[in-house]
């Protein structure tokens, strides 16, 4: 056996004496240690000074970059808003941009309404409600439900105003499951709001291969919410060309051959008008036999939406009488035989400083009692993707209510099978809701009262009464 130790501990030190010595090796020396004070500040003035002379990364010229570079009809949509969107590729995603569906938001002119430039209020004007139409009164296993919404998307297309577009101005469409009503959820308010000009109207049997005219009977949602627009100081002297959605909105079916002139005059005579819209044709600028009018109510005279709606009512009746209109009746409110108004009113925008008043339904009617509840704030779309997560949900949700009395049905929205987070998840109706419906209206309403504000995974639940109408049509 050879007694000589390795070459590398000739020297009798090892690797643990080497890096000993390693480490007691003496320090740098400072090379501002002689400086005096006033040396050391002018010392670091001019190097600082030497730093401003760097060009700024943006002064320098980069070849064939994105960067910066938004599609064509994109320009106004915010970097999260279209990180969110789905539409765009996330850093690392090896998905392309969807070219062909940017051309097509474009091309159907709905950039400017959908989730890309939506506008971020909560008001009841931008609410989903407010863009449903049901139709009903129609057998559409006799009458093609295709046939009828191309009619009526035709209709809002031809009319020169603004909120539509010629091409097509439907978002989705579908039949309920006993084939006696056509749901359509439009792209704009302004679109549903036109389109139920056509509610009554006998339209010629040609138009939809039957042997008799159809009529059409059309409503929006039992859940729809109209709001009051702000109170107006003092009457203008000169009349907008624009209708906002209001109460106090009007609807005119007048004569194709009225004068738009005349039939201003005739109106001014009940009223004053604030504001007037005679709709006309795209192109030809011909009447379409519609107009819209809202008459100006004093707010010092009639103070409250009850006793300025009342009056509104009187110049309805008055405008009716008139030779060239033939109908006239509320745009945005459903009104009984007795003058009941059944829509919901709210009396003021979503602000901070209504939001208290909001909670405690001053500015809105309370919600009827009704046989179907909705809880809020209960899971995401997260939780209802995986399906072990959904059946303990469901399970677990039914059971509980179930402790308060016998449930008829349960509905629980999920989202699609490819499902990703984002904001194109908001167009998926009901998501993150769930629908009840008790055998009565007390169960129910024993049910609210217990099961608001409790904790449910970590979230505060929400409660409130649902249209029984909108649920049995799966409007959520």
């Amino acid at each position: 056996m050879n007694d000589r130790r390795p070459f590398r501990y000739e020297n009798e030190r090892g690797p643990r004496e080497q890096r000993r010595e390693n480490v007691k090796s003496e320090p740098p020396a400072d090379p501002d240690a002689k400086l005096s004070k006033e040396e050391l500040i002018t010392k670091y003035e001019r190097r600082l000074i030497g730093l401003l002379r760097v060009p700024t990364i943006d002064k320098f010229p980069v070849l064939g970059s994105q960067w910066g570079i938004k599609p064509k009809g994109f320009e106004k949509v915010t970097a999260q808003r279209a990180k969110l969107s789905g539409l765009f590729p996330l850093p690392g995603s090896p998905r392309p941009v969807d070219v062909t569906k940017l051309e097509g938001l474009i091309k159907d002119g709905c950039t400017e309404n959908g989730i890309l430039l939506a506008s971020s209020k909560i008001d009841p004007l931008d609410s989903r409600n407010s863009c449903i139409v049901i139709i009903k009164g129609i057998d559409f296993l006799k009458v093609d439900h295709l046939i009828v919404a191309e009619y009526i998307n035709k209709f809002i297309g031809s009319a020169d105003i603004k909120g539509v577009s010629i091409g097509n101005n439907i978002e989705r469409k579908r039949k309920t499951k006993d084939d006696s009503k056509l749901i359509i959820e439009f792209k704009t308010s302004v679109a549903a709001t036109l389109a139920l000009t056509l509610n009554g109207q006998n339209l010629p049997a040609a138009s939809f291969n039957t042997s008799g005219d159809v009529i059409l009977q059309m409503s929006r949602p039992g859940e729809y919410v109209v709001q009051c627009l702000p109170p107006y100081n003092s009457p203008k002297d000169e009349i907008d060309d624009e209708v906002l959605d209001s109460p106090r909105k009007i609807t005119l079916t007048v004569d194709k051959a009225a004068n738009e002139s005349s039939l201003i005059d005739a109106l001014n005579k009940i009223a004053p008008i604030r504001a007037f819209q005679y709709v006309r044709e795209v192109g030809t600028k011909d009447p379409i036999g519609v107009a819209f009018l809202e008459f100006y109510i004093d707010a010092k005279s009639f103070p409250n939406t009850k006793s300025a709606l009342k009056q509104t009512m009187v110049y309805l009746k008055q405008t009716e009488e008139l030779d060239m209109v033939i109908r006239a009746c509320f745009s945005c409110l459903k009104v009984s035989g007795e003058n009941v108004i059944e829509t919901s009113i709210q009396d003021c925008p979503i602000e901070l400083k209504t939001l208290k008043g909001l909670v405690r339904n001053e500015y809105v009617a309370f919600h009827p009692k009704l046989k179907v509840i909705q809880l809020i704030n209960v899971v995401t779309a997260a939780d209802l993707t995986d399906e072990e997560s959904f059946r303990f949900i469901e399970q677990d949700i039914q059971h509980e209510a179930n402790s308060f009395g016998k449930v008829v049905s349960m509905k629980i929205p999920r989202p699609p099978h490819d499902y990703s987070a984002g904001i194109l998840q908001l167009t998926q109706p009901g998501i993150g809701k769930i629908y009840i419906e008790f055998e009565s209206e007390q169960v129910a309403l024993s049910a609210l009262m217990s099961m608001a504000g409790r904790s449910y995974n970590d979230r505060t639940v929400l409660c409130a009464f649902y249209s029984h109408e909108d649920y049995a049509n799966g409007l959520f």
